[in-house]
């Protein structure tokens, strides 16, 4: 680990901060670049999120989980009884066969 941020007589962080690592300057400058966001929104909007999720959290997110594959199990169900295909990415039904729409 390294050094902690020098403080200031007001006990607040110090302004300027030294990134000395190329590849978390690079990944900081890529993700800039992505997002739009400057390398400070950028940092203050990853450190404001938990390290960890709590094992509350953990347990709802998998409740909810287990409920979406248990509605699309039902859904894929109703289909295959009234004999209809499932709904797919494809969508070469709406066009002719010069790309058209029909």
């Amino acid at each position: 680990m390294g050094r902690p941020i020098k403080k200031t007589k007001r006990d607040a962080a110090a302004k300027g901060l030294s990134i000395k690592s190329p590849d978390v300057l690079r990944l900081l400058r890529a993700r800039s670049s992505e997002t739009g966001l400057g390398y400070t929104e950028l940092l203050r909007r990853v450190l404001a999120r938990p390290l960890v999720r709590s094992a509350a959290e953990i347990a709802r997110i998998e409740t909810e989980t287990a409920a979406i594959q248990r509605r699309m199990t039902a859904k894929r169900a109703e289909f295959a009884a009234a004999g209809k295909p499932w709904p797919s990415g494809e969508h070469d039904d709406l066009y002719d066969e010069h790309g058209l729409p029909k």
